[in-house]
């Protein structure tokens, strides 16, 4: 979710299906809080794969800001915008009005700093996923911070390494006169 983005920026949701066999049919799946938006008929979602919504009716605009090509699934603008300090976001299936996702988004304590106004998106955590439809998007801890600035739509948001990484090492340097070369 870009729900805050910087100046000149856009807003957007991505929806990723985890599963790796099963296709997603989103005919008549609507959102019905946050934003406004119906899925067409015939909408689907491939396994892996990714759709993206965006705040704005400038999808070439969209794509350009983001450097996006023709492989990333922009399915089409919605109605409203993100409210930039939280709201709920209900994803709905048509038939019976079952809650497919939902769940409060914020940017007070707790939920990502670099995701407000900063130019990085909200992103669930993978640990989080499965747990999604259980609650799980309600606690900021279950949400992180894009990897990449302006976030990643309609690609995987690689998680950027915590640890520390060796990347030169000299082992046995003999010391010279000529040349000072001690290990470092």
């Amino acid at each position: 979710i870009m729900f805050n983005p910087p100046a000149g920026g856009y807003e957007y949701v991505e929806l990723h299906n985890a599963s790796s066999s099963i296709t997603l049919d989103l005919s008549g799946v609507k959102f019905t809080q946050g934003i406004d938006y119906t899925f067409t008929q015939g909408t689907t979602l491939p396994p892996g794969g990714y759709l993206v919504l965006v705040g704005t009716a400038d999808i070439a605009g969209f794509r350009t800001y983001y450097g996006l090509d023709g492989s990333v699934t922009v399915i089409g603008s919605y109605s409203g915008s993100l409210n930039n300090a939280g709201e709920q976001l209900v994803l709905r299936t048509s038939a019976g009005g079952t809650d497919i996702v939902n769940f409060n988004y914020g940017d007070g304590r707790g939920w990502p700093p670099q995701a407000d106004g900063t130019g990085h998106a909200l992103v669930l955590l993978d640990s989080a996923l499965a747990a999604q439809g259980n609650g799980a998007g309600e606690y900021a801890a279950n949400w992180r911070s894009s990897t990449y600035l302006r976030g990643s739509p309609g690609r995987a948001d690689g998680v950027a390494s915590a640890s520390v990484v060796l990347n030169e090492i000299v082992a046995h340097t003999d010391f010279t006169a000529e040349f000072d070369s001690n290990d470092w």
